[in-house]
C-alpha cells in the first residue's frame, strides 16, 4: 500500500515513521486515517502541561522531532521536524473520552484552500515516556470493506493512472466517531503497539 499522494500526509507519514522511531501503524499500514469531523466536542478538551516540550526516540541520532507548545486556550501546536529538516506543523487537542485520553490534530497548512483533515492518535502515558499509537489504516479499511454500514466513509479516488481502492475518508460526524471509538479504543488491531518517545 502507497502513502496517500496528498503532500501533508506524505510528509507525515515520513517524519512519523522516522522521527517516532517506527509508529507501528504507519510503517505497517502505509497510510493515515484521516476524518472530515473532528473526533472531539468541546466538553470532552483537556489540556495536559506535561505533554508541552520536544520529544524524539531514545535511539534518534538525528534532528527528527516532535514539538508540542500551548497555542491558543487548550490548544497545542505541534511541530514534526523529519530528517530533511522540513517542517510540518498541526493544531493538536487532546481530549478525554471514557478515561482514555486521544490527540486529535489537524494541518495548519491548508493547501489550496482544502478542507483540512482530523488524524487520531491515542495517548496511552505521558509520564516518563509518551506513548502514542495511530489509528491503523490498514485495519479500518479492512473492517469497512467487509462490513460497509460500520462507519459513515468513502474513498477518494486516486489519480488516474494510480491502482488501488482511493484513500480511506471517514465522513461520520463527530457522535459516530465517538460511539466507534468506545467499540474500539482497546482493540489492539485498531491500536497496535504503541510507540515511546522520550523528552529531549
Amino acid at each position: 500500500m502507497k502513502h496517500p499522494s496528498h503532500p501533508i500526509l506524505t510528509r507525515l507519514a515520513k517524519a512519523s515513521a522516522v522521527a517516532a522511531g517506527a509508529l507501528a501503524a504507519l510503517v505497517l499500514a502505509g497510510c493515515v486515517v484521516t476524518s472530515v469531523y473532528p473526533w472531539y466536542t468541546d466538553k470532552d478538551v483537556v489540556f495536559d502541561p506535561v505533554l508541552v516540550g520536544t520529544w524524539s526516540t531514545p535511539e534518534s541520532k538525528t534532528n527528527e522531532f516532535w514539538q508540542f507548545e500551548k497555542f491558543d486556550g487548550q490548544t497545542y501546536k505541534l511541530t514534526i521536524v523529519d530528517s530533511d529538516d522540513k517542517r510540518t506543523e498541526f493544531d493538536a487537542r487532546l481530549f478525554t473520552l471514557d478515561n482514555r485520553r486521544y490527540l486529535d490534530f489537524l494541518p495548519r497548512d491548508r493547501e489550496g484552500g482544502g478542507i483540512p483533515a482530523h488524524y487520531l492518535m491515542r495517548v496511552d502515558a505521558v509520564t516518563p515516556t509518551l506513548e502514542l499509537t495511530l489509528l491503523d489504516y490498514g485495519w479500518l479499511e479492512k473492517l469497512v470493506t467487509a462490513e460497509t454500514n460500520t462507519i459513515r466513509h468513502t474513498f477518494v479516488p486516486k489519480p488516474i493512472g494510480e491502482s488501488g481502492n482511493g484513500d480511506l475518508v471517514l465522513t461520520a460526524n463527530t457522535a459516530e466517531l465517538q460511539a466507534f471509538l468506545r467499540k474500539h479504543a482497546a482493540n489492539t488491531n485498531a491500536f497496535p503497539q504503541p510507540t515511546k518517545l522520550k523528552r529531549r
